[in-house]
Protein backbone atom coordinates (compact mmCIF):
# COMPACT_ATOMS: atom_id res chain seq x y z
CA UNK A 1 0.00 0.00 0.00
CA UNK A 2 1.35 3.46 -0.86
CA UNK A 3 2.17 5.97 1.83
CA UNK A 4 0.60 9.46 1.75
CA UNK A 5 2.26 11.87 -0.63
CA UNK A 6 4.54 14.43 0.89
CA UNK A 7 3.77 18.10 0.54
CA UNK A 8 5.68 19.76 -2.33
CA UNK A 9 9.07 21.16 -1.30
CA UNK A 10 11.26 23.95 -2.54
CA UNK A 11 12.85 22.40 -5.63
CA UNK A 12 9.44 21.38 -7.03
CA UNK A 13 10.64 17.89 -8.10
CA UNK A 14 8.46 14.89 -7.31
CA UNK A 15 10.01 11.44 -6.85
CA UNK A 16 8.28 8.06 -6.71
CA UNK A 17 10.24 5.72 -4.41
CA UNK A 18 9.51 2.01 -4.99
CA UNK A 19 10.84 -0.57 -2.50
CA UNK A 20 9.29 -3.24 -0.26
CA UNK A 21 11.73 -2.57 2.58
CA UNK A 22 9.98 -0.11 4.91
CA UNK A 23 13.15 0.88 6.75
CA UNK A 24 14.94 1.75 3.50
CA UNK A 25 11.90 3.68 2.29
CA UNK A 26 11.66 5.65 5.51
CA UNK A 27 15.36 6.53 5.46
CA UNK A 28 15.45 7.49 1.77
CA UNK A 29 12.27 9.49 2.04
CA UNK A 30 13.64 11.53 4.94
CA UNK A 31 16.86 12.20 3.02
CA UNK A 32 15.12 13.25 -0.20
CA UNK A 33 12.63 15.49 1.56
CA UNK A 34 15.47 17.23 3.42
CA UNK A 35 16.93 18.06 0.00
CA UNK A 36 13.70 19.64 -1.23
CA UNK A 37 12.04 16.74 -3.08
CA UNK A 38 8.40 15.75 -2.73
CA UNK A 39 8.30 11.97 -2.24
CA UNK A 40 5.60 9.34 -2.80
CA UNK A 41 6.27 5.76 -1.74
CA UNK A 42 5.01 2.50 -3.27
CA UNK A 43 5.81 -0.87 -1.67
CA UNK A 44 5.44 -2.96 -4.85
CA UNK A 45 5.42 -2.67 -8.61
CA UNK A 46 1.63 -2.88 -9.02
CA UNK A 47 1.03 0.09 -6.73
CA UNK A 48 3.82 2.03 -8.43
CA UNK A 49 2.31 1.39 -11.87
CA UNK A 50 -1.08 2.62 -10.70
CA UNK A 51 0.42 5.77 -9.21
CA UNK A 52 2.38 6.50 -12.39
CA UNK A 53 -0.80 6.13 -14.44
CA UNK A 54 -2.67 8.63 -12.25
CA UNK A 55 -0.01 11.13 -11.20
CA UNK A 56 2.91 13.06 -12.66
CA UNK A 57 6.42 12.38 -11.36
CA UNK A 58 9.80 13.87 -12.27
CA UNK A 59 11.74 10.68 -11.46
CA UNK A 60 11.24 7.06 -10.35
CA UNK A 61 13.69 5.43 -7.92
CA UNK A 62 13.01 1.67 -7.77
CA UNK A 63 14.46 -1.55 -6.42
CA UNK A 64 14.79 -4.39 -8.96
CA UNK A 65 13.40 -7.27 -6.88
CA UNK A 66 10.03 -6.73 -5.21
CA UNK A 67 7.10 -8.94 -4.17
CA UNK A 68 4.27 -9.30 -6.65
CA UNK A 69 4.10 -9.73 -10.39
CA UNK A 70 5.90 -6.54 -11.46
CA UNK A 71 9.66 -6.28 -10.94
CA UNK A 72 11.72 -3.11 -11.24
CA UNK A 73 12.65 -4.03 -14.81
CA UNK A 74 9.01 -4.54 -15.80
CA UNK A 75 8.09 -1.27 -14.12
CA UNK A 76 10.80 0.45 -16.16
CA UNK A 77 9.32 -1.05 -19.36
CA UNK A 78 5.94 0.41 -18.40
CA UNK A 79 7.39 3.85 -17.65
CA UNK A 80 9.36 3.94 -20.88
CA UNK A 81 6.29 3.08 -22.94
CA UNK A 82 3.81 5.32 -21.12
CA UNK A 83 5.51 8.48 -19.84
CA UNK A 84 9.27 8.12 -20.42
CA UNK A 85 10.37 9.88 -17.23
CA UNK A 86 13.86 9.42 -15.69
CA UNK A 87 14.26 6.06 -13.97
CA UNK A 88 16.91 4.94 -11.46
CA UNK A 89 17.33 1.32 -10.36
CA UNK A 90 18.69 0.16 -7.02
CA UNK A 91 20.51 -3.12 -7.63
CA UNK A 92 22.53 -5.81 -5.87
CA UNK A 93 25.24 -8.22 -6.96
CA UNK A 94 22.66 -10.98 -7.48
CA UNK A 95 20.82 -8.87 -10.06
CA UNK A 96 23.77 -8.29 -12.38
CA UNK A 97 22.00 -9.87 -15.39
CA UNK A 98 18.93 -7.69 -14.92
CA UNK A 99 21.16 -4.65 -14.45
CA UNK A 100 22.83 -5.28 -17.82
CA UNK A 101 19.41 -5.66 -19.45
CA UNK A 102 18.23 -2.39 -17.93
CA UNK A 103 21.39 -0.61 -19.06
CA UNK A 104 20.80 -1.75 -22.64
CA UNK A 105 17.23 -0.47 -22.43
CA UNK A 106 18.38 2.97 -21.34
CA UNK A 107 17.82 3.29 -17.59
CA UNK A 108 19.06 6.72 -16.47
CA UNK A 109 21.13 5.50 -13.53
CA UNK A 110 22.01 2.69 -11.10
CA UNK A 111 22.75 2.53 -7.41
CA UNK A 112 24.44 -0.65 -6.20
CA UNK A 113 23.28 -1.66 -2.72
CA UNK A 114 24.50 -0.75 -0.20
CA UNK A 115 25.12 2.80 -1.42
CA UNK A 116 26.04 6.05 0.26
CA UNK A 117 23.42 8.74 0.59
CA UNK A 118 25.80 11.25 -1.02
CA UNK A 119 25.98 8.99 -4.09
CA UNK A 120 22.18 9.04 -4.35
CA UNK A 121 21.97 12.82 -4.09
CA UNK A 122 24.76 13.30 -6.63
CA UNK A 123 23.10 10.94 -9.13
CA UNK A 124 19.67 12.56 -8.82
CA UNK A 125 21.09 16.05 -9.26
CA UNK A 126 23.00 14.92 -12.36
CA UNK A 127 19.85 13.41 -13.88
CA UNK A 128 17.77 16.51 -13.13
CA UNK A 129 20.43 18.75 -14.67
CA UNK A 130 20.58 16.54 -17.77
CA UNK A 131 16.79 16.60 -18.15
CA UNK A 132 16.84 20.38 -17.86
CA UNK A 133 19.40 20.57 -20.66
CA UNK A 134 17.29 18.31 -22.87
CA UNK A 135 14.03 20.12 -22.17
CA UNK A 136 13.48 23.07 -24.49
CA UNK A 137 12.64 26.44 -22.97
CA UNK A 138 8.94 27.34 -23.19
CA UNK A 139 8.36 28.36 -26.77
CA UNK A 140 6.89 31.79 -27.12
CA UNK A 141 4.35 32.20 -29.83
CA UNK A 142 5.55 34.43 -32.65
CA UNK A 143 3.90 37.84 -32.61
CA UNK A 144 1.93 38.84 -35.67
CA UNK A 145 0.53 42.35 -35.58
CA UNK A 146 -2.28 41.55 -38.00
CA UNK A 147 -4.10 38.91 -35.91
CA UNK A 148 -5.53 38.53 -32.41
CA UNK A 149 -6.14 35.22 -30.66
CA UNK A 150 -9.35 34.06 -29.00
CA UNK A 151 -10.10 30.91 -27.01
CA UNK A 152 -12.09 28.57 -29.23
CA UNK A 153 -14.94 28.35 -26.70
CA UNK A 154 -15.57 32.08 -27.20
CA UNK A 155 -16.98 31.20 -30.62
CA UNK A 156 -19.72 28.93 -29.25
CA UNK A 157 -22.45 31.53 -29.23
CA UNK A 158 -25.19 30.18 -31.50
CA UNK A 159 -24.86 33.33 -33.62
CA UNK A 160 -23.20 34.16 -36.88
CA UNK A 161 -19.74 35.64 -36.58
CA UNK A 162 -19.69 38.64 -38.90
CA UNK A 163 -15.94 38.44 -39.48
CA UNK A 164 -13.33 36.29 -41.16
CA UNK A 165 -11.93 33.56 -38.89
CA UNK A 166 -8.49 31.97 -39.18
CA UNK A 167 -6.50 29.02 -37.81
CA UNK A 168 -2.77 29.33 -37.24
CA UNK A 169 -0.83 26.64 -39.12
CA UNK A 170 2.66 27.72 -38.22
CA UNK A 171 4.87 30.72 -37.67
CA UNK A 172 3.27 33.65 -39.52
CA UNK A 173 1.04 31.27 -41.50
CA UNK A 174 -2.75 31.50 -41.11
CA UNK A 175 -5.56 29.89 -43.07
CA UNK A 176 -9.10 31.24 -43.33
CA UNK A 177 -11.73 28.76 -42.12
CA UNK A 178 -14.80 31.01 -42.21
CA UNK A 179 -15.77 33.98 -44.36
CA UNK A 180 -17.55 37.09 -43.16
CA UNK A 181 -21.11 36.25 -42.10
CA UNK A 182 -20.60 32.50 -42.39
CA UNK A 183 -22.09 30.44 -39.57
CA UNK A 184 -19.45 28.53 -37.58
CA UNK A 185 -21.55 25.73 -36.10
CA UNK A 186 -21.05 24.21 -32.68
CA UNK A 187 -20.39 20.85 -34.39
CA UNK A 188 -17.64 22.40 -36.46
CA UNK A 189 -16.12 24.05 -33.38
CA UNK A 190 -16.17 20.68 -31.61
CA UNK A 191 -14.39 18.99 -34.51
CA UNK A 192 -11.60 21.59 -34.30
CA UNK A 193 -11.29 20.98 -30.56
CA UNK A 194 -11.01 17.24 -31.15
CA UNK A 195 -8.08 17.96 -33.47
CA UNK A 196 -6.31 19.83 -30.69
CA UNK A 197 -7.09 23.38 -31.82
CA UNK A 198 -7.62 25.59 -28.77
CA UNK A 199 -7.52 29.08 -30.30
CA UNK A 200 -8.87 30.82 -33.39
CA UNK A 201 -7.84 34.18 -34.81
CA UNK A 202 -9.47 37.36 -36.10
CA UNK A 203 -7.88 40.22 -37.98
CA UNK A 204 -7.07 42.97 -35.49
CA UNK A 205 -9.67 45.45 -36.75
CA UNK A 206 -12.37 42.75 -36.74
CA UNK A 207 -11.27 41.66 -33.28
CA UNK A 208 -11.86 45.16 -31.90
CA UNK A 209 -15.37 45.23 -33.33
CA UNK A 210 -16.14 41.71 -32.08
CA UNK A 211 -15.03 42.62 -28.56
CA UNK A 212 -17.20 45.74 -28.66
CA UNK A 213 -14.32 47.91 -27.53
CA UNK A 214 -15.34 51.48 -26.90
CA UNK A 215 -11.79 52.70 -26.69
CA UNK A 216 -11.39 54.90 -29.74
CA UNK A 217 -8.16 53.18 -30.68
CA UNK A 218 -8.80 53.02 -34.43
CA UNK A 219 -9.14 56.76 -34.79
CA UNK A 220 -6.29 57.43 -32.39
CA UNK A 221 -3.71 55.34 -34.22
CA UNK A 222 -4.40 57.23 -37.44
CA UNK A 223 -2.95 60.40 -35.88
CA UNK A 224 0.72 61.33 -36.05
CA UNK A 225 1.37 59.84 -32.61
CA UNK A 226 1.68 56.23 -33.68
CA UNK A 227 4.12 53.98 -31.83
CA UNK A 228 7.18 52.65 -33.68
CA UNK A 229 6.67 49.02 -34.63
CA UNK A 230 9.80 47.88 -32.81
CA UNK A 231 8.65 49.44 -29.55
CA UNK A 232 5.25 47.75 -29.82
CA UNK A 233 6.76 44.37 -30.55
CA UNK A 234 9.25 44.76 -27.69
CA UNK A 235 6.44 45.49 -25.22
CA UNK A 236 4.34 42.57 -26.48
CA UNK A 237 7.32 40.19 -26.42
CA UNK A 238 8.31 41.30 -22.91
CA UNK A 239 4.76 40.73 -21.68
CA UNK A 240 4.80 37.18 -23.07
CA UNK A 241 8.13 36.53 -21.34
CA UNK A 242 6.80 37.81 -18.00
CA UNK A 243 3.75 35.56 -18.30
CA UNK A 244 5.82 32.46 -19.05
CA UNK A 245 8.68 33.11 -16.64
CA UNK A 246 7.00 34.75 -13.65
CA UNK A 247 3.26 34.07 -13.78
CA UNK A 248 3.02 30.53 -15.11
CA UNK A 249 2.67 27.79 -12.52
CA UNK A 250 1.83 24.11 -12.73
CA UNK A 251 -0.79 24.84 -10.05
CA UNK A 252 -2.90 26.82 -12.53
CA UNK A 253 -5.60 25.12 -14.59
CA UNK A 254 -3.91 24.83 -18.01
CA UNK A 255 -6.84 25.89 -20.19
CA UNK A 256 -7.65 28.82 -17.89
CA UNK A 257 -4.03 29.96 -18.18
CA UNK A 258 -3.98 29.74 -21.99
CA UNK A 259 -7.28 31.60 -22.36
CA UNK A 260 -6.20 34.35 -19.95
CA UNK A 261 -2.82 34.63 -21.69
CA UNK A 262 -4.63 35.27 -24.98
CA UNK A 263 -6.78 37.97 -23.35
CA UNK A 264 -3.84 39.76 -21.70
CA UNK A 265 -1.61 39.63 -24.78
CA UNK A 266 -4.43 40.99 -26.95
CA UNK A 267 -5.02 43.79 -24.42
CA UNK A 268 -1.34 44.73 -24.48
CA UNK A 269 -1.33 44.60 -28.29
CA UNK A 270 -4.17 47.15 -28.42
CA UNK A 271 -2.69 49.40 -25.74
CA UNK A 272 0.67 49.33 -27.51
CA UNK A 273 -0.94 50.85 -30.62
CA UNK A 274 -1.11 54.34 -29.14
CA UNK A 275 1.69 56.44 -27.70
CA UNK A 276 -0.09 57.42 -24.48
CA UNK A 277 -1.14 53.93 -23.39
CA UNK A 278 2.08 52.36 -24.61
CA UNK A 279 4.06 54.86 -22.54
CA UNK A 280 1.93 54.09 -19.47
CA UNK A 281 2.66 50.37 -19.76
CA UNK A 282 6.36 51.04 -20.33
CA UNK A 283 6.42 53.28 -17.25
CA UNK A 284 5.21 50.38 -15.09
CA UNK A 285 8.17 48.33 -16.24
CA UNK A 286 10.79 51.03 -15.61
CA UNK A 287 9.51 52.28 -12.24
CA UNK A 288 10.12 49.05 -10.31
CA UNK A 289 11.58 45.66 -11.16
CA UNK A 290 8.47 43.85 -9.93
CA UNK A 291 5.69 46.36 -10.69
CA UNK A 292 5.07 45.32 -14.30
CA UNK A 293 5.19 41.60 -13.45
CA UNK A 294 2.70 42.20 -10.63
CA UNK A 295 0.39 44.16 -12.95
CA UNK A 296 0.52 41.42 -15.59
CA UNK A 297 -0.11 38.82 -12.87
CA UNK A 298 -3.19 40.66 -11.62
CA UNK A 299 -4.44 40.98 -15.19
CA UNK A 300 -3.94 37.24 -15.80
CA UNK A 301 -5.55 36.03 -12.58
CA UNK A 302 -8.42 38.51 -12.91
CA UNK A 303 -9.23 37.15 -16.37
CA UNK A 304 -9.03 33.55 -15.11
CA UNK A 305 -11.24 34.21 -12.08
CA UNK A 306 -13.75 36.09 -14.26
CA UNK A 307 -14.20 33.09 -16.50
CA UNK A 308 -14.54 30.68 -13.59
CA UNK A 309 -17.30 32.89 -12.17
CA UNK A 310 -19.19 32.80 -15.48
CA UNK A 311 -18.32 36.34 -16.54
CA UNK A 312 -17.80 35.30 -20.16
CA UNK A 313 -18.68 38.57 -21.90
CA UNK A 314 -15.66 39.45 -24.07
CA UNK A 315 -16.10 43.12 -23.20
CA UNK A 316 -16.02 42.34 -19.47
CA UNK A 317 -12.95 40.13 -19.82
CA UNK A 318 -10.99 42.83 -21.59
CA UNK A 319 -12.03 45.55 -19.12
CA UNK A 320 -10.88 43.30 -16.29
CA UNK A 321 -7.64 42.56 -18.11
CA UNK A 322 -6.91 46.22 -18.80
CA UNK A 323 -7.93 47.16 -15.27
CA UNK A 324 -5.44 44.62 -13.97
CA UNK A 325 -2.70 46.06 -16.15
CA UNK A 326 -3.43 49.66 -15.08
CA UNK A 327 -4.62 49.23 -11.48
CA UNK A 328 -1.26 50.37 -10.06
CA UNK A 329 -0.44 52.95 -12.74
CA UNK A 330 -0.51 55.70 -10.10
CA UNK A 331 2.67 54.21 -8.62
CA UNK A 332 4.60 55.54 -11.58
CA UNK A 333 4.47 58.95 -9.85
CA UNK A 334 5.78 57.59 -6.53
CA UNK A 335 9.50 57.50 -5.72
CA UNK A 336 11.13 54.16 -6.49
CA UNK A 337 12.73 53.95 -3.03
CA UNK A 338 9.25 53.83 -1.49
CA UNK A 339 7.98 51.18 -3.91
CA UNK A 340 10.85 48.76 -3.29
CA UNK A 341 10.56 48.94 0.52
CA UNK A 342 8.59 46.30 2.42
CA UNK A 343 5.41 47.95 3.70
CA UNK A 344 6.41 47.18 7.29
CA UNK A 345 9.53 49.34 6.80
CA UNK A 346 7.61 52.43 5.61
CA UNK A 347 7.14 55.36 7.96
CA UNK A 348 3.76 57.07 8.35
CA UNK A 349 4.47 59.70 5.70
CA UNK A 350 5.63 57.08 3.20
CA UNK A 351 2.47 55.04 3.83
CA UNK A 352 0.32 58.12 3.13
CA UNK A 353 2.27 58.73 -0.08
CA UNK A 354 1.87 55.11 -1.20
CA UNK A 355 -1.87 55.20 -0.53
CA UNK A 356 -2.29 58.09 -2.97
CA UNK A 357 -1.62 55.79 -5.93
CA UNK A 358 -5.30 54.93 -6.65
CA UNK A 359 -6.22 58.63 -6.94
CA UNK A 360 -3.09 59.39 -8.95
CA UNK A 361 -3.85 56.46 -11.25
CA UNK A 362 -7.44 57.54 -11.89
CA UNK A 363 -6.27 61.08 -12.65
CA UNK A 364 -3.68 59.76 -15.12
CA UNK A 365 -6.14 57.47 -16.89
CA UNK A 366 -8.82 60.18 -17.09
CA UNK A 367 -6.55 62.11 -19.48
CA UNK A 368 -6.33 59.18 -21.92
CA UNK A 369 -9.34 59.04 -24.29
CA UNK A 370 -8.75 55.37 -25.07
CA UNK A 371 -9.35 54.17 -21.48
CA UNK A 372 -12.94 53.32 -20.52
CA UNK A 373 -14.62 54.61 -17.35
CA UNK A 374 -14.78 51.04 -15.97
CA UNK A 375 -10.99 50.71 -16.15
CA UNK A 376 -10.62 54.10 -14.48
CA UNK A 377 -12.89 52.94 -11.62
CA UNK A 378 -10.80 49.79 -11.20
CA UNK A 379 -7.69 51.92 -10.72
CA UNK A 380 -9.49 54.24 -8.28
CA UNK A 381 -11.32 51.66 -6.14
CA UNK A 382 -9.20 48.48 -6.08
CA UNK A 383 -8.12 49.14 -2.46
CA UNK A 384 -11.64 49.77 -1.15
CA UNK A 385 -13.14 47.09 1.15
CA UNK A 386 -16.74 46.15 1.93
CA UNK A 387 -16.40 47.16 5.60
CA UNK A 388 -15.30 50.68 4.67
CA UNK A 389 -11.74 50.16 5.89
CA UNK A 390 -10.11 50.66 2.50
CA UNK A 391 -8.80 53.73 0.69
CA UNK A 392 -8.93 56.34 -0.78
CA UNK A 393 -12.65 56.95 -0.07
CA UNK A 394 -13.54 54.33 2.55
CA UNK A 395 -16.36 52.97 0.38
CA UNK A 396 -18.58 50.20 1.76
CA UNK A 397 -20.38 47.21 0.26
CA UNK A 398 -22.65 48.20 -2.60
CA UNK A 399 -20.68 51.35 -3.42
CA UNK A 400 -17.64 49.64 -4.92
CA UNK A 401 -17.52 48.90 -8.66
CA UNK A 402 -17.81 45.08 -9.07
CA UNK A 403 -14.84 44.91 -11.44
CA UNK A 404 -12.77 46.93 -8.96
CA UNK A 405 -13.75 44.48 -6.20
CA UNK A 406 -12.56 41.57 -8.34
CA UNK A 407 -9.27 43.22 -9.27
CA UNK A 408 -8.73 44.24 -5.65
CA UNK A 409 -9.24 40.65 -4.51
CA UNK A 410 -6.81 39.33 -7.12
CA UNK A 411 -4.34 42.13 -6.31
CA UNK A 412 -4.23 40.90 -2.71
CA UNK A 413 -3.70 37.31 -3.85
CA UNK A 414 -0.86 38.31 -6.20
CA UNK A 415 0.71 40.37 -3.41
CA UNK A 416 1.33 37.08 -1.59
CA UNK A 417 1.88 34.60 -4.41
CA UNK A 418 4.22 36.66 -6.64
CA UNK A 419 7.68 37.68 -5.49
CA UNK A 420 7.92 41.27 -4.31
CA UNK A 421 9.40 43.53 -1.59
CA UNK A 422 7.06 42.05 1.06
CA UNK A 423 6.70 38.46 -0.15
CA UNK A 424 9.12 35.78 -1.35
CA UNK A 425 6.24 34.22 -3.29
CA UNK A 426 4.32 31.78 -1.12
CA UNK A 427 2.45 28.69 -2.43
CA UNK A 428 -1.10 29.38 -3.62
CA UNK A 429 -2.61 27.45 -0.70
CA UNK A 430 -0.73 29.66 1.77
CA UNK A 431 -1.75 32.83 -0.08
CA UNK A 432 -5.43 31.85 0.01
CA UNK A 433 -5.18 30.88 3.68
CA UNK A 434 -3.64 34.26 4.58
CA UNK A 435 -6.29 36.20 2.65
CA UNK A 436 -9.06 34.21 4.35
CA UNK A 437 -7.54 34.85 7.77
CA UNK A 438 -7.07 38.59 7.13
CA UNK A 439 -10.50 39.37 5.70
CA UNK A 440 -12.72 36.69 7.22
CA UNK A 441 -16.47 37.17 6.69
CA UNK A 442 -15.98 40.27 4.53
CA UNK A 443 -14.25 38.19 1.85
CA UNK A 444 -16.33 37.60 -1.28
CA UNK A 445 -16.74 33.83 -1.32
CA UNK A 446 -17.69 33.85 -5.02
CA UNK A 447 -14.27 35.23 -5.89
CA UNK A 448 -12.58 32.86 -3.45
CA UNK A 449 -14.21 29.71 -4.86
CA UNK A 450 -13.46 30.76 -8.44
CA UNK A 451 -9.80 31.35 -7.53
CA UNK A 452 -9.60 27.91 -5.93
CA UNK A 453 -10.88 26.35 -9.17
CA UNK A 454 -8.28 28.30 -11.14
CA UNK A 455 -5.59 26.92 -8.81
CA UNK A 456 -7.00 23.36 -9.01
CA UNK A 457 -7.84 23.30 -5.31
CA UNK A 458 -11.49 22.33 -5.83
CA UNK A 459 -13.26 20.19 -8.49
Amino acid sequence: MSQPAAKPHSNGKRVLLVDDDELICKSLRRLLESDGFAVDVANNGETARNLISLENFDLVLSDIHMPGKISGIELFHFVKQSKDIPFVLMTGFATLAETREANELGVNGFLAKPFKMDDLKKLLLEIIAEEARKSPEPQQESINESYCKLGIDDFISGKQIQYQIFVKLGEDKYIKIAHEGQDLTIERIQSYKEKGIRHLYLLKDDFQKYMKFNLGLVSLVKTNHTVPKQKKLHLMKHTSEVILEQIYSANIDAQSFEDAKAVVEASVAFLAEHQETCDLLSALNTQSDVLYAHSVGVSMYAAMVSRKMGWHSPSTLYKVSMGGLFHDIGKKEIAREILVKPRTSLNAEEVRTLETHPTRGAELLSTVPSVSSDVLQIALQHHEHDLGTGYPAGLKRGKIHPLAKLVGFVDEFCYWVLKGPDSPGVPVEDAIRRITMLYGSSLDTTFLQALKRVCKLTP
